[in-house]
């Protein structure tokens, strides 16, 4: 297995809202601190947000 096990994952509904989505995922990284075993999910079925959220991404699937 490559990197550390995921403990939890938090899961952020959007819904075409890239500057209020933006201030919810540097709220929950302020939260919950430096951590690597905690993914971060914002899921999107209205538009694509990947370029706004490009400062918080490690890897896009």
């Amino acid at each position: 297995m490559n990197g550390p096990a995921i403990l939890a994952s938090i899961i952020i509904p959007a819904h075409g809202h890239a500057g209020m989505t933006d201030h919810c995922v540097a709220s929950v990284l302020a939260s919950i601190g430096p951590r690597s075993d905690v993914e971060i999910i914002v899921v999107d079925d209205c538009q694509p947000l990947y370029g706004s959220l490009s400062p918080w991404t490690r890897s896009a699937r």
